[in-house]
């Protein structure tokens, strides 16, 4: 099995644990500082791009900030469960990412 195809097979196996992994409490805390931070910097933009996104959770804390939110993931479970969560999912590595200027 190729690196590639090994780490996508690892996410889309942890896919069912990750958000509940790193902890809500943490995790929003975290998030809410993001929030903050990034408030000031994002007012101007109409869509926000994570790439690395695994289930969205970063992207759901920021619907308040945009509008258009996409999240860019290796696996394609972290992918559905960005979908659940009404965030554009595509399914890529970081590296070859189909993105058009």
């Amino acid at each position: 099995m190729n690196k590639e195809k090994e780490i996508q097979t690892f996410y889309d196996d942890f896919s069912n644990n990750y958000d509940n992994f790193y902890g809500k409490i943490t995790t929003q805390h975290y998030l809410n500082k993001e929030k903050n931070i990034l408030k000031n910097f994002l007012n101007n933009y109409q869509q926000i791009i994570e790439i690395g996104a695994g289930t969205g959770e970063n992207l759901c804390n920021l619907k308040t900030v945009s509008n258009k939110l996409i999240g860019i993931d290796i696996s394609f479970k972290m992918c559905k469960k960005m979908k659940e969560k009404n965030i554009i999912a595509i399914q890529s590595n970081a590296i070859n990412l189909p993105l058009k200027k």
